[in-house]
């Protein structure tokens, strides 16, 4: 499967808590862990929670950040294999 179209889970033992509207936390109630995500981190996260793919996430990173494609599409994959990497995202 294209990198672009991979199909993410957001696994149950982590929770999305926001700390204003621009800022999130992510606690892992598995690893007793937290991640502060900042405006970017943000938007990614509440993205996959809407269940857009990386190409969609891509295009609202560039909507609202006035970034190119290729940056847009470089945040996106960089940002979903540290969740990966940290266990708080799956790929189905």
């Amino acid at each position: 499967m294209a990198a672009s179209l991979t199909a993410t889970r957001l696994p149950a033992h982590v929770i999305a808590t926001p700390l204003n509207d621009i800022e999130s936390v992510l606690i892992d109630v598995q690893a007793k862990q937290y991640y502060q995500l900042n405006e970017t981190a943000t938007l990614i996260w509440r993205a996959l929670e809407r269940g857009l793919d990386q190409t969609q996430i891509a295009a609202a990173l560039r909507e609202r950040f006035d970034a190119t494609p290729a940056q847009a599409a470089a945040s996106v994959r960089r940002w979903l294999n540290e969740l990966r990497e940290c266990r708080l995202l799956h790929d189905e």
